[in-house]
């Protein structure tokens, strides 16, 4: 009989909690923490506080995942999120307005995974009713029954006066198409979670045998390659849910080598950040467009230290303000980190531009300073915070401030 696994439960952004762990078992969590994530970021801070007891702190990553113990039990780590379901899945869905309470209405209560997996049943429902992507895809064959239309000419150069066999063509109403591998391998991996509800459950079964013609992609397989059309109209929203799943279910996604997990680990800053990028995006005038994780940029004359803001605002093609997103509290007094600051000045005098925004996920920008003027070189820092605890309505208004703090376009 298998041993019962040790269950580590966190929460986002809380204080650590003390944890009994084997040596084997600290080694196994220590060396998945270190290596999921590229960089120096950890998935859990681990410090230990007795020979047998550590401390433990969620750090960059929400999720669960199972990690294995060579020789004892299993890790089964929970790291919930500080937001509720319907700002994870804001996030997740950064593109559309989809990942919203007023369309997708799930309890505030529920656990993130069997959460994802309602929300993805919900909006594959809405897609197209439940039923699945197809298309007319043209196929060219040679048989000995006619299906579909005759090639004549070909049928002619390549068969002379024999009758068959026939060369022809014909337009099948397929699901045969990348999308639907996409959804077909989320759908899969949801339908195995613990905790997901018999009916999503049984929902998602069904995409499966909707979609059987087709195989799965491999854990290690590059998604297909799509882009949004009239034939997938509708499927965007469940399309990128999908993808951003099931890179979460990936453990190498950031080109750290093969960890063996089981369960799916997202990084909320890296979709705040993208978040932060489609809203202003979307929003911005004729003329200007943003570039996302900039890296054409140095900061000195020799190109020996590479920048890459989260965001650069262009205009014809001249950057014209740098905003950088912070999934993380402003202090208690509403002010920023003074290294963000550095950070900031720092890009705006390599970039040329005197505007600079800090934006911040959480905190009340209005106990603090909102902005912070460098009179030697003329650049000014502006601070915001998104407040992603709040309603839509406060975050679509937090955003038109910071619209409104962007240099004015050029006449």
């Amino acid at each position: 009989m298998s041993e019962d696994p040790l269950v580590i439960s966190l929460k986002e952004r809380e204080k650590p909690r003390p944890v009994h762990l084997t040596p084997g078992e600290a080694s196994a969590l220590e060396e998945f923490s270190d290596r999921f994530l590229s960089g120096n970021a950890k998935v859990v801070k681990m410090k230990r506080s007795s020979p047998t007891e550590w401390e433990v702190e969620a750090a960059t990553c929400i999720g669960a995942v199972r990690i294995p113990v060579p020789g004892g039990r299993p890790i089964h780590l929970h790291i919930h999120p500080k937001l509720s379901i319907h700002r994870i899945l804001m996030l997740l869905g950064h593109d559309s307005e989809a990942w919203d309470v007023h369309t997708i209405p799930l309890p505030e209560t529920q656990p993130l995974l069997p959460a994802m997996a309602e929300a993805f049943a919900r909006s594959y429902k809405r897609a197209n009713g439940g039923a699945p992507l197809r298309d007319y895809r043209t196929t060219k064959e040679e048989a000995t029954v006619l299906r579909g239309r005759i090639l004549p000419e070909e049928q002619t150069r390549r068969r002379g006066s024999l009758a068959t066999p026939i060369i022809g063509e014909h337009d099948d109403f397929t699901v045969v198409l990348p999308e639907n591998r996409v959804l077909l391998t989320a759908a899969r991996r949801l339908a195995s979670l613990p905790g997901v509800s018999r009916s999503t459950s049984s929902f998602l079964r069904g995409i499966e045998e909707d979609l059987s013609e087709l195989v799965p992609l491999a854990p290690d397989e590059p998604f297909p390659q799509w882009k949004p059309s009239s034939r997938n109209r509708g499927f965007e929203p469940v399309l990128h849910l999908a993808e951003t799943i099931l890179r979460g279910d990936s453990a190498n996604h950031e080109g750290r080598g093969q960890v063996p997990v089981d369960g799916f680990l997202f990084n909320p800053e890296t979709f705040f950040e993208k978040f932060i990028d489609a809203r202003i995006d979307e929003r911005l005038g004729p003329g200007r467009k943003t570039k996302a994780q900039d890296r054409s940029h140095r900061l000195d004359h020799l190109g020996r230290v590479t920048l890459r803001p989260d965001t650069v605002v262009y205009e014809s093609g001249r950057p014209v303000a740098v905003v950088d997103a912070k999934y993380k509290d402003l202090d208690s007094k509403g002010n920023p980190a003074k290294n963000d600051l550095y950070q900031m000045v720092a890009y705006c005098a390599a970039l040329g531009v005197t505007s600079g925004h800090l934006v911040y996920a959480f905190g009340d920008v209005a106990k603090g300073h909102e902005e912070y003027f460098v009179e030697a070189s003329g650049i000014t820092v502006h601070i915001h915070s998104v407040e992603l605890s709040g309603t839509r309505e406060e975050i679509a208004s937090r955003f038109t401030s910071l619209l409104h703090a962007l240099p004015a376009t050029a006449s």
